[in-house]
């Protein structure tokens, strides 16, 4: 019986889910690499719009190297949309797991 891409694609979703966290981020790091390793060698294309609109704002950051906003740390709330389950933010960029009381 030949199986469709969305139920290869599921079963393996499926398995994925079952591996630890360090393992789904070993993945994770591995599947981004892939990514900037192919972006490496066939970029995105972007639009005119998009082109654009990236040479407007690297020429505004070189007329005004001071200008803009400094970069902050996302809230908890953009990883997790409800109460943090087994990690906890305990500071910029790093996760704990909670300690007992």
């Amino acid at each position: 019986m030949h199986r469709s891409v969305t139920e290869v694609s599921h079963e393996l979703r499926e398995e994925l889910l079952k591996r630890s966290v360090a393992e789904r981020l070993e993945l994770v790091q591995e599947l981004w690499d892939s990514i900037a390793a192919d972006c490496e060698r066939e970029p995105y294309p972007l639009t005119d719009e998009q082109r654009q609109d990236l040479e407007r704002r690297l020429a505004d950051a070189e007329a005004d190297p001071a200008g803009g906003a400094p970069w902050q740390a996302p809230p908890v709330s953009a990883f997790f949309p409800s109460p943090p389950g087994p990690c906890v933010r305990s500071s910029i960029g790093s996760y704990r797991a909670p300690t007992s009381k």
